[in-house]
């Protein structure tokens, strides 16, 4: 019995010790965080503290990376290499975002006196190439990976980061193509519409922008109805691209009713383009009826000065002055 208790005795001590140092680790680890928070109006300091925060970042990343490196030697050829190159890739590109932050540096005084080395040997795009590497070799040796359409999509993506448009557009119309039952079908879709709005592709991009609309589960959904409304506007067709804008409006309402993700709600954003398109389709004399059936009552005063100050831009002064009498009744 007396064992008994001296053991129950030599296990509370011990939980005790160990919570006290854990709280100890944890306020230790505070602090450190703590150092790291940007302050306000300390331009220099913040430039100490980003630099910090990225050299951790830089070590833990650089370990990360040693560890798997040791695993994939010790499983080549097996069938756990394809997940562990495919964590080794993810973590090139992660790391090429601590590169680019050193390459952004470079006119910062405190940072290269401070890491001279780092912002003179940092290159963003070596990292991404190593990636690329990777993900050719999983593709190549790993055909029937499970996560391969994965692999062909961040592939696709690293090679649009440094400049290989044709290849990474061929690369995500592998997934769209080959597979077909993939998740990142839409995402892909995504992608080749905007590299193609930039090229001002605008039929092209088109194709692709309403194609997500197959997908309405998907978290670009939206964004497919918002993009592939300004790209019926710079085709032209401003009333098409004003129903789609609408769209957009609904879809965010709904998501703000069904309490969803609110990053999936480009509401506003379409809301104050709506202003833009308006002026050149509608009468002013219908604007405040129009936005106050798109726009909550309190966000419907900001729309009219915005579309006030376009029709100011473009001297229609008259136009102007209907819709803020409007307004005021």
């Amino acid at each position: 019995m007396k064992k008994q208790s001296r053991y129950i005795f030599i296990t509370i001590i011990f939980l005790i010790f160990s919570i006290v140092s854990e709280a100890k680790e944890k306020k230790k680890r505070a602090s450190a965080l703590k150092s790291l928070v940007i302050q306000q109006g300390d331009e220099k300091g913040n430039d100490v503290r980003a630099l910090r925060t990225e050299v951790l970042i830089s070590r833990s990343e650089n370990l990360a990376i040693q560890q798997v490196e040791k695993l994939i030697k010790k499983y080549r050829g097996m069938a756990v290499e394809a997940d562990l190159q495919l964590r080794l890739a993810e973590l090139f590109m992660r790391r090429s975002k601590t590169e680019r932050f050193y390459e952004l540096n470079r006119e910062s005084e405190v940072i290269v006196s401070l890491a001279p080395k780092k912002i003179q040997n940092a290159s963003s795009k070596k990292m991404v190439v190593k990636a690329i590497e990777i993900y050719d070799y999983i593709e190549k040796k790993y055909p029937d990976f499970d996560k391969i359409d994965e692999v062909v999509f961040n592939n696709a993506f690293a090679r649009e980061q440094i400049g290989q448009v044709k290849e990474a557009e061929s690369k995500y119309w592998r997934v769209i193509k080959s597979y077909s039952y993939s998740s990142l079908v839409p995402d892909c879709h995504l992608a080749i519409g905007e590299m193609s709005f930039k090229q001002k592709r605008f039929d092209h991009a088109l194709d692709h922008f309403d194609a997500i609309k197959k997908y309405p589960d998907s978290r670009v959904y939206p964004y497919g109805l918002y993009k592939g409304a300004w790209t019926l506007y710079n085709l032209r067709k401003t009333e098409l691209a004003m129903k789609g804008l609408e769209q957009v409006i609904d879809f965010g309402k709904m998501v703000e009713k069904e309490g969803l993700n609110a990053r999936l709600d480009l509401r506003k954003e379409a809301l104050s383009d709506m202003t833009l398109f308006y002026s050149e389709i509608y009468p002013a004399k219908e604007a405040y009826k129009y936005f106050i059936k798109q726009a909550k009552r309190d966000e419907v005063g900001d729309l009219i000065l915005k579309l006030a100050r376009i029709y100011e831009r473009h001297s229609l002064y008259e136009n102007k002055d209907v819709i803020l009498r409007d307004y005021i009744q």
